[in-house]
């Protein structure tokens, strides 16, 4: 299904950036980005969005694997892979995609890698897991309302 290759693609280009900004950003600060107003910063965040439940990461874990399969087994269910909801679909693989990187980082290393900084949120650092969650449920959202 193309829609497992989008999750994978959007998962494994995240991974890559991730071990390229651990091994290149580490001790660096913030490096801007030209004049976009964009930046590169390695940040280890262990909680959630704005590091809420830092304090807590096994929580944190927990909660994330079990809306990530819950969020999964029912996107199946309810058949938004199936032919005629390709924007729907679309969205839900970036979603997926991009949970499952973050995901693998809280068990692989018990904190999510972020590097890139906007200047719309100058306290808070993403990851392309981040803005592929986001776009994808804007995606989900329009194909939905076709």
């Amino acid at each position: 299904m193309i829609w497992i290759g989008i999750a994978a693609s959007v998962f494994l280009l995240d991974y890559k950036i991730k071990k390229w900004a651990e091994k290149n950003l580490k001790g660096k600060g913030r490096k801007p980005i030209g004049k976009t107003g964009c930046s590169l910063v390695l940040v280890h965040n262990k909680g959630f969005a704005g590091s809420k439940m830092k304090e807590k990461p096994e929580a944190v874990k927990a909660i994330h694997t079990i809306i990530l399969v819950l969020f999964g087994i029912l996107c199946i269910l309810l058949g938004y892979f199936k032919k005629g909801n390709e924007m729907t679909a679309f969205g839900l693989s970036m979603i997926l995609g991009g949970g499952a990187s973050n995901l693998y980082d809280r068990w692989k290393q018990g904190y999510v890698t972020d590097y890139l900084g906007l200047p719309v949120a100058k306290k808070l650092v993403f990851n392309v897991s981040d803005l592929c969650i986001f776009a994808g449920a804007v995606i989900a959202m329009i194909g939905e309302m076709k």
